[in-house]
């Protein structure tokens, strides 16, 4: 069932560059002696009030990290120590819960099964797997994460960047697991559904809280409606795409341009839950306006680069182009340079997703058309905010919508797509 998207938007908060294969120590004691369901912070040394130290050691999957409220003074391993200090909090009062995962077989949607949890005691330490290096949505992204794992008492955050390789991010997983070190996980996937058994029964058999972050696991990006792509096995999700989004934008590009057109599709990594989302919106598109018609899709890595490479030999190849389709901020900007060098600027529209500074700027100048919400910082605190109130007891709903961006007030309604085009883009404050 399509509904109409919406052009609702608020100003989000901006943040600093992160700190890659970093833990973040906010507790004022070593927490080494903690147990597999309560953790352990992620190959960090002690952290006290009075002096910290950083330190660079292998951790599971050969990951780096230190804490990122060292002294100046402090240095270990020839790494110099932040001249920042995090405040310290205490990491009493922690208790032992449990956590809702779900009802039904570990990797399904939503169900009526027989619910399932796990047993965690906080604080919380949490690996963080990012899908790979940190361009400019994931930089953000990455920073807003520590920022937000900071302010809970005692908590702690280990990057594993498995620089868009599958197989890296799944051994990492392993290897985390393995350690015993960690009892939540944050996991923006490289393959879901390679991914679905690790991360749906075996860190959940570990106690390890699972939040995943913009790509849905186990094959649910095959569900057209965001809210049944939480997996069973896991504490919750925020969703970035679905079918049913993706679609609600198609139909929006296909109001905006009447009759015939020819469509070239720039998509992401193909085992990225984004591509087989994208490319599912578009057969639902190819059965109910024909007249919208996809005359080339390739993938990219999501770069800049690639967007360029990727654009300009489909641009020679399909010249009566009319419509760009790109799945993300970065690629289009490379789309728009090979754009620009075939001579084609504003005779090609160009559709964006996840809209940066960059296309904010397109936009007012028209050589982009539209583009939807990027909340790198609001998923970031979305998917914390849930390992927080979880370790606390206080549970909520495993789903949002909309990549941890603003919810209108009919959200029942709403399949998480924030459209901005000429009409609303004073409105949007873009996070990266």
């Amino acid at each position: 069932m399509s509904m109409e998207p919406r052009l609702f938007l608020r100003k989000p908060a901006i943040v600093a560059a992160p700190l890659a294969m970093v833990v973040l120590a906010a507790c004022g004691t070593s927490s080494n002696s903690s147990s597999a369901a309560g953790g352990t912070s992620a190959g960090s040394s002690s952290v006290s009030a009075a002096a910290t130290s950083a330190s660079v050691g292998s951790s599971a999957a050969g990951a780096t990290s230190g804490s990122t409220g060292a002294s100046a003074a402090a240095t270990s391993a020839g790494v110099p120590a932040s001249t920042s200090t995090t405040p310290v909090a205490s990491s009493a009062g922690w208790q032992t819960v449990k956590l809702d995962i779900g009802s039904g077989p570990a990797g399904g949607p939503p169900g009526t099964g027989t619910p399932q949890t796990i047993t965690v005691t906080g604080p919380p330490h949490i690996a963080y797997f990012p899908a790979g290096n940190e361009n400019n949505y994931l930089t953000i992204r990455g920073a807003a994460l520590n920022a937000a794992v900071a302010k809970i008492p005692g908590a702690t955050v280990t990057t594993f960047n498995a620089d868009w390789d599958a197989t890296k991010q799944l051994n990492m997983i392993q290897s985390a697991i393995t350690s015993k070190k960690f009892n939540a996980f944050v996991v923006d996937t490289d393959d879901g559904p390679g991914e679905c058994k690790i991360l749906t029964t075996t860190a959940p058999a570990a106690n390890i809280a699972v939040v995943d972050l913009s790509g849905p696991i186990c094959g649910l990006s095959s569900k057209p409606n965001g809210r049944d792509q939480v997996a069973n096995g896991t504490i919750g999700a925020v969703g970035n795409n679905s079918i049913l989004a993706v679609h609600d934008y198609l139909k929006y590009m296909i109001k905006n341009n009447p009759g015939p057109q020819k469509v070239i599709v720039v998509t992401g990594p193909p085992l990225h839950p984004l591509t087989p989302e994208i490319d599912a919106a578009l057969a639902l598109i190819k059965s109910e306006d024909p007249q919208f018609q996809i005359v080339a899709n390739v993938s990219t890595d999501f770069s800049t680069l690639q967007g360029q490479q990727k654009t300009a030999p489909l641009l020679v190849a399909h010249p009566d182009a009319t419509i760009i389709f790109s799945a993300y901020a970065d690629i289009t900007v490379g789309a728009l340079t090979a754009i620009k060098a075939a001579g084609k600027s504003g005779k090609i529209k160009v559709y964006d997703q996840f809209g940066s500074k960059a296309i904010v700027a397109d936009i007012k100048s028209g050589t982009v058309a539209a583009t939807t919400g990027g909340y790198p910082a609001g998923s970031a605190q979305a998917g914390i905010e849930m390992i927080r109130l979880a370790f606390q007891g206080k549970q909520g709903p495993r789903i949002q919508l909309g990549d941890g961006g603003p919810v209108p007030a009919d959200a029942s309604t709403w399949n998480g797509v924030n459209i901005i085009d000429k009409t609303n883009v004073d409105q949007y404050n873009p996070q990266f």
